[in-house]
């Protein structure tokens, strides 16, 4: 009998934490044309000018949204296991790619993540032309990567595209002007913190 409430109290316990963890709370979405959001819950480890991944550079360049020149702004956002894992768009436009690159599973908050790692590129077109990527990258516990949305999407700025279980890091590369809102070692909430804000040229219309 004892053995039995045991066992009923850790599965109860386990389905609590699963419950919990894949929680997906509703979250005000900050307006505003030149207003990037988060595509994360968790905490800024980098702010830097750096190009994305090769795949994700070579779909931009490929659907005419940037040049083998073009410069970025990248913000990288880590989650660890207790944050909400639903990744959200940072901004609004249209997917034209979702590229899956296989990888290694080393600590998601260091730098060498963003090439080595397992990740996922959102390319965004956004109505300026313009792209803006967002990339899901795996880390040594997470193991899944999850996109819901495929080229063709209409994403609007902080609606769900996906997740990544059991903590990891996603990175937003935004286009050369960008202005971050936001420095190493803050907090961020996805859909709800202002991440950055889009130069002149790469606004909303």
């Amino acid at each position: 009998m004892a053995a039995a409430v045991a066992v009923s109290v850790v599965f109860g316990l386990l389905c609590a934490w699963c419950l919990w963890f894949f929680r997906d709370p509703v979250r005000p979405v900050p307006s505003g044309a030149d207003v990037v959001v988060s595509p994360a819950d968790g905490r800024v480890v980098a702010v830097d000018s750096t190009p994305p991944p090769s795949e994700a550079r070579a779909a931009s360049e490929s659907a005419g949204l940037s040049t083998p020149d073009s410069r970025w702004v990248r913000i990288s956002v880590f989650m660890n296991v207790f944050d909400v894992h639903v990744n959200r768009a940072p901004v609004a436009g249209v997917v034209t790619a979702a590229v899956r690159k296989n990888g290694t599973f080393v600590n998601a908050s260091l730098a060498k993540a963003s090439e080595a790692n397992e990740r996922v590129s959102l390319v965004q077109r956004m109505s300026s032309g313009k792209a803006a990527i967002s990339v899901q990258i795996a880390g040594l516990i997470a193991r899944r990567i999850i996109c819901r949305v495929q080229a063709g999407a209409d994403l609007a700025k902080g609606e769900r595209f996906g997740m990544i279980r059991f903590g990891s890091r996603v990175d937003v590369f935004l286009p050369e002007g960008s202005s971050s809102a936001v420095k190493p070692g803050d907090r961020c909430v996805a859909g709800q913190t202002v991440l950055a804000t889009l130069a002149a040229d790469t606004k909303v219309h």
